[in-house]
């Protein structure tokens, strides 16, 4: 049987046992870190203490970590990619425009005069 001595305030199981409840953060037996749900059990001394590694509760955290960066550089450079392509229809359409005029110009020259 473990047991731990209640000057050890750092552990999860002497924080329920000093009657500490709800969520707490604290370490077990081997060191590890961990959060523990602390709750005294109905007409009894005893309580009952669920723990979790924080090392596991952090695992798809940076699972993503890696992932969301990557997601914004794609967004990032398909914007660029849309806004470069959109923008050639409107070179275009002004040298289309600029060529219609300088034949209505070229025109107008030539019967003027």
């Amino acid at each position: 049987m473990l047991r731990e001595s209640l000057t050890e305030t750092r552990m999860a199981s002497v924080k329920a046992a000093l009657g500490e409840e709800g969520i707490v953060r604290g370490l077990i037996y081997r060191a590890a870190a961990v959060l523990a749900a602390n709750r005294p059990i109905p007409d009894s001394p005893w309580f009952l203490t669920a723990k979790i590694d924080i090392a596991e509760v952090n695992a798809p955290l940076r699972r993503w970590a890696y992932l969301i960066p990557i997601l914004t550089m794609t967004m990032m450079v398909s914007a660029a990619l849309g806004a470069l392509s959109s923008g050639q229809p409107d070179v275009q359409f002004y040298r289309q425009q600029y060529q219609s005029e300088s034949e209505r110009r070229s025109l107008s020259q030539r019967y003027d005069i």
